[in-house]
């Protein structure tokens, strides 16, 4: 119901007087800025996103054999991405995924870090991450 709002906005509601109230993205960006009381925006949580999902997205793959399968490997991990993220490959390999798990991948080591990064979390767990993001957050912290 909410497409068939007027308009173009991010976000749109019906109040009580069925009076139709637009949130645009400066709106929500505006938000997450007084509730992290930081310079955060919803690309930060978009990139996050993004980096989590290839992270673990590479993690299931095989070691690569060589640069020519590595290459092939990373660009459907970024395409599958880009694909959850609704936004295009090039943009998403840019913006959204953190290149050094993309260089530990195509080194064929990102098994490795994320398994170490996996032992430091299960010694001091981050509250209100998952498994999986508190492991990536270790891993692009060393």
């Amino acid at each position: 119901r909410c497409h068939d709002l007027p308009g173009q906005h991010l976000f749109a509601y019906l109040d009580e007087n069925r009076k139709v109230h637009s949130i645009t993205s400066s709106d929500v960006n505006s938000y997450i800025h007084e509730c992290m009381r930081q310079e955060f925006s919803a690309k930060n949580f978009r990139t996050w996103k993004g980096t989590v999902l290839a992270a673990m997205a590479f993690e299931r793959l095989d070691r690569p054999k060589n640069p020519t399968v590595a290459a092939k490997m990373v660009a459907t991990v970024v395409k599958d991405v880009a694909t959850e993220l609704r936004n295009t490959p090039a943009t998403c390999r840019k913006y959204y995924i953190h290149p050094k798990l993309i260089e530990l991948f195509q080194k064929g080591t990102l098994g490795k870090s994320l398994a170490n990064a996996r032992t430091v979390v299960h010694q001091s767990p981050v509250r209100g991450l998952s498994h999986d993001e508190q492991a990536v957050l270790t891993l692009l912290k060393h």
